[in-house]
């Protein structure tokens, strides 16, 4: 299961990558459009015979190319940061990986330690418990004839 998570993260991170690349892409484009926009403004602001036909439309323009400009920044932006979220959904399949292959060394281990055990059953179990039980009051018995023994000769 953990491996199915560590393959999914990194088609996440291919699927990031790629929106990482179209941000890139997005932002270069709209940085062209800003200089196009700019380059539209400085070239309407031509004279005729002293009058600019086309003079208040010019601020119109470099509103639009500043904006661009803005625009095209902040994706850039975004994509150094989606960048950076590559990296660690990578860090994290790596580790998701990591951790799946531990879990099967581990599992396999612990199922041959499991398989070597002796089978014991629960008739012989009860028969070791019982003699033990037995050894114990046998134990206590010959406890309490001492401490008689010992009393009588300090009684006497």
């Amino acid at each position: 299961m953990l491996a199915d998570s560590s393959s999914a993260m990194q088609n996440v991170s291919e699927t990031v990558s790629q929106v990482k690349d179209s941000l890139l892409t997005a932002a270069e484009m709209i940085g062209d459009t800003s200089e196009t926009m700019l380059n539209i403004s400085k070239k309407i602001e031509f004279e005729i015979l002293g009058y600019v036909p086309l003079g208040g439309v010019s601020n119109y323009f470099l509103s639009v190319s500043e904006d661009f400009d803005a625009l095209s920044d902040d994706l850039k932006n975004m994509s150094d940061s989606v960048g950076n979220n590559i990296e660690d959904i990578d860090n994290i399949s790596n580790d998701l990986k990591n951790i799946s292959t531990k879990l099967e060394n581990f599992s396999s281990s612990f199922s041959s330690t499991t398989q070597s055990m002796p089978e014991v059953k629960l008739k012989t179990v009860l028969y070791f418990i019982f003699v033990y039980f037995i050894v114990i009051n046998v134990i206590f018995i010959l406890i309490g004839l001492c401490l008689l023994t010992l009393a009588k000769s300090i009684v006497s």
